[in-house]
């Protein structure tokens, strides 16, 4: 599973988890490779905040220990 399609999973869910996973889904542009570089690289480019990198550091983390 991708980890676009795996986070959007998370949508509902009021933490930041939750936050990051609305972000992705709005972002026509987001990666559909599953590479934690190109991953960052877009967040870094597209100016999100630090605590969205921060989350999705901590969630990339989460996504591969379930895979």
């Amino acid at each position: 599973m991708t980890f676009k399609k795996w986070i959007l999973e998370f949508n509902d869910v009021k933490l930041p988890i939750g936050d990051l996973a609305k972000d992705i889904s709005s972002d026509k542009n987001f990666p559909k490779v599953n590479s934690y570089e190109v991953i960052l690289s877009h967040l870094e480019s597209a100016r999100a905040s630090d605590a969205a990198i921060e989350t999705f550091e901590n969630v990339w983390k989460f996504y591969v220990s379930s895979r």
